[in-house]
């Protein structure tokens, strides 16, 4: 009988991982592709926020960012 469970437990660790694996797998490239505007203007202004945080603690002048 212990045996039979020991077994039992692996086959359910092994069987979450895959689930684990599939499941970030099928987000990954669904949740871009449906809403792509949303996404990318959040990815790009966390982009560009970080971009002129690390631009304001190494250079005080903007005068690399012009347009904004």
């Amino acid at each position: 009988c212990s045996i039979q469970s020991s077994e039992d437990e692996e086959d359910d660790e092994m069987d979450v991982e895959a689930d684990k694996e599939e499941e970030e797998e099928h987000p990954a490239p669904a949740a871009p592709v449906p809403p792509p505007s949303p996404i990318r203007s959040l990815g790009y202004r966390a982009i560009m926020i970080r971009l002129r945080d690390e631009a304001a603690s190494t250079s005080p002048p903007p005068s690399q960012l012009p347009s904004v």
